[in-house]
């Protein structure tokens, strides 16, 4: 239910980003805790 809300003003909080990532050349260079008990995260990217 609240990702309905979450996705209308914001994003898709149930979006995994492993997955997303494993299908580009970018590398996780820091993935940090964002709030809510690690439901969000801030994840900086560099190219291979």
């Amino acid at each position: 239910m609240l990702n309905i809300f979450a996705n209308f003003f914001f994003t898709d909080i149930t979006r995994h980003f492993e997955p997303i990532q494993s299908q580009t050349d970018l590398i996780a260079v820091q993935d940090v805790d964002s709030g809510f008990n690690g439901n969000f995260r801030r994840i900086l990217l560099t190219k291979k």
